[in-house]
C-alpha cells in the first residue's frame, strides 16, 4: 500500500497503516481472482504439461535408463 508518509519506526500510525493495506488487499481482489482463473485454466493447464520443462524432465529420464 502507499505509506510513503509513514516513518519507519512511527508504531503511532499502525491503525492507519492497517488501514491502508486493508483498502490495498480490497482494490487487488479483482486482480487476484483474475490471475487466479487464468492460471487454472485447461489451456494454461495444457500448455504447463506440455511445457519445455517437462521435456528436460523426460530427456533426464531416458539419459539414466542409457547408462
Amino acid at each position: 500500500p502507499d505509506i510513503e508518509d509513514v516513518h519507519w519506526a512511527d508504531f503511532g500510525k499502525i491503525d492507519y497503516c492497517i488501514e491502508k493495506g486493508y483498502e490495498a488487499a480490497k482494490e487487488a481482489i479483482p486482480k487476484v481472482r483474475k490471475v487466479i482463473r487464468e492460471k487454472s485454466s485447461i489451456r494454461n493447464r495444457m500448455k504447463n504439461f506440455f511445457s519445455k520443462k517437462r521435456e528436460h524432465g523426460a530427456e533426464i529420464l531416458f539419459q539414466k535408463e542409457k547408462n
